[in-house]
């Protein structure tokens, strides 16, 4: 067991946490139209509310779940030119894609992370009919890519050393 064992399980145990919550939201934004339809349907008022929260929720599901899908290998890959080239090749030209998707995570979050930043401290509100902080929305930008940055080095590290990823990309099919 190396010393980076117990940080490395709590890394994980987050980026597990936080699919786990994207879930919920998912659940609790469906709730939420169906909610605001059944109540429009059958009282003639609605949930003033639900388009806003659900947008809210709607920009949480994807950054929460990106460093997830990147971990578990699930996110967009386009592979049939690699598939085509000698292995060694394929091999290398992997590893530079995975850095080059981890320098621009870094850099979305770096932006994203200023964003949030100039809105905190401007003290920015969305106004709407659900006032509340652009920076608690705008948070979700630098989290989810900066951890999507280290899940993209960690694969191009693992890519590197010849290492199996722990969890194994999904099957790809073609519907």
């Amino acid at each position: 067991m190396t010393a980076l064992s117990p940080l490395v399980r709590a890394y994980d145990a987050l980026i597990s946490a936080f699919a786990v919550l994207a879930g919920l939201m998912i659940l609790a934004a469906a709730a939420i139209v169906c909610a605001d339809v059944l109540l429009r349907a059958v009282s003639q008022h609605s949930l003033p509310w639900a388009f806003e929260v659900t947008e809210f929720l709607l920009v949480y599901i994807p950054l929460l779940t990106f460093p997830w899908l990147a971990r578990r290998q699930q996110h967009v890959v386009i592979d049939v030119f690699t598939n085509m080239l000698p292995t060694r090749v394929a091999h290398v030209l992997r590893i530079l894609v995975l850095i080059v998707a981890a320098g621009t995570c870094v850099w979305v979050a770096y932006w994203g992370a200023l964003a949030t930043l100039t809105a905190y401290e401007r003290n920015v509100i969305n106004a709407g009919l659900v006032a509340f902080p652009r920076w608690a929305l705008l948070i979700s930008i630098p989290v989810g890519f900066g951890l999507a940055a280290i899940e993209f080095l960690r694969l191009a590290w693992m890519e590197f050393w010849g290492i199996a990823p722990t969890e194994k990309p999904a099957t790809t099919s073609v519907a």
